[in-house]
């Protein structure tokens, strides 16, 4: 009998051992069941935020293109400004070299030298004539110096 009261109180004390492994087993198992709740609530908030800021960089880049292509259509446009004023300036610099001819011109009339041949007039003010040969462009200056000095 007493082999049978050791037997009982040895199985009791398995069953007791058991049951607190059991109770640890299910401790840890609860504890990491918690955890990877945890770290997927906290996965899906990153991957929301994420998702968030991929929208917005997304628009920003979109927002970014538009505004490279603007400032390259502006440049374009400045770019033939300038083109035109520089055509311009380099027309000017021709109607002033006319211009300071036609002044020597007139100075050296006014004080009785004989200048080289007369400048044309302006485009705009001159009717289209036939063009002159060489020797009555001469004769035509010739006489406009002639008519000047009187």
């Amino acid at each position: 009998m007493a082999l049978k009261i050791w037997q009982i109180k040895a199985a009791n004390d398995r069953i007791d051992q058991l049951e607190a492994e059991k109770a640890a087993l299910t401790k840890e198992r609860d504890d990491l069941q918690a955890a990877i709740e945890s770290n997927q609530t906290d996965v899906s908030k990153e991957a929301e935020t994420i998702q968030t800021q991929l929208i917005e960089e997304k628009a920003t880049s979109a927002a970014l293109a538009d505004g490279l292509k603007k400032a390259k259509a502006e440049l374009t446009a400045k770019d033939l400004e300038i083109a035109a004023a520089t055509k311009a300036l380099a027309e000017k610099d021709k109607e002033v070299e006319v211009k300071v001819s036609r002044k020597l011109q007139e100075t050296q009339a006014s004080i009785g030298q004989a200048g080289p041949p007369a400048v044309p007039a302006d485009k705009t003010t001159e009717p289209k004539a036939a063009p002159k040969t060489g020797f009555s462009r001469a004769v035509s200056a010739i006489a406009e110096q002639i008519s000047k000095a009187k």
